[in-house]
């Protein structure tokens, strides 16, 4: 009767060890992250994260102030940045800081929200910014009208995640999609490091 006892005891042990053990492969030994204030909360699903090294492609398809289309790519061998769209041109690093401050934009709840969607100008929006993936995944961001010029200002955003909502993000944590194709340039008219060169050839001119 004792030998009975401790083999239910024990297969009853097993069986909590099993359990925890798949609650914790399944990530249920940890409470999960709060994404409710990012305006793109797939980028932060734990189990599938959307990491800003993942990014490949930038496209900012622009209808306001002017009409544009702005397309950076990555390239997979250096992993620098290309601009593509609307000429090519080396990148500099200010495409990684916009794709950090779109997959980082986040809710001020301070900010005070305009009444309707059209008066925060997304309907329609100024510009929609997608970031892309080589395994397909892409993630899309609408961007309206920045509130004000003071140093509390916000850019009124919205996503197809949250197609209902107004989300205000501080511009000083979202000014990179207000930028112009300048402002993505490499500032150095040759290579940025000494590994771009492949050759230099240097010509003296004879002086009398």
């Amino acid at each position: 009767m004792k030998f009975k006892t401790t083999y239910i005891l024990f297969a009853v042990l097993g069986m909590m060890l099993i359990l925890l053990a798949v609650a914790m492969w399944n990530g249920g030994g940890a409470p999960p992250a709060d994404t409710s204030l990012y305006a793109l909360p797939g980028a932060h699903d734990s189990k599938h994260p959307f990491e800003t090294s993942d990014v490949d492609t930038v496209e900012i398809k622009r209808v306001r102030p002017q009409e544009e289309t702005l397309v950076f790519t990555k390239d997979p061998s250096t992993s620098r940045w290309e601009i593509t769209a609307p000429r090519p041109l080396r990148a500099s690093s200010a495409v990684g800081d916009l794709v950090s401050q779109i997959l980082g934009a986040a809710r001020d709840e301070e900010a005070d929200l305009p009444p309707n969607a059209a008066a925060a100008g997304l309907e329609p929006p100024a510009e929609v910014v997608t970031l892309k993936k080589s395994d397909g995944r892409s993630l899309t961001l609408n961007v309206g009208n920045v509130s004000s010029e003071s140093q509390k200002a916000v850019i009124y955003v919205s996503s197809p995640e949250r197609p209902k909502e107004i989300i205000p993000v501080l511009k000083s944590r979202l000014g990179a999609v207000l930028k112009n194709v300048n402002d993505f340039r490499d500032p150095y008219l040759l290579a940025a490091s000494p590994s771009d060169y492949q050759n230099v050839k240097l010509t003296l001119s004879k002086v009398d």
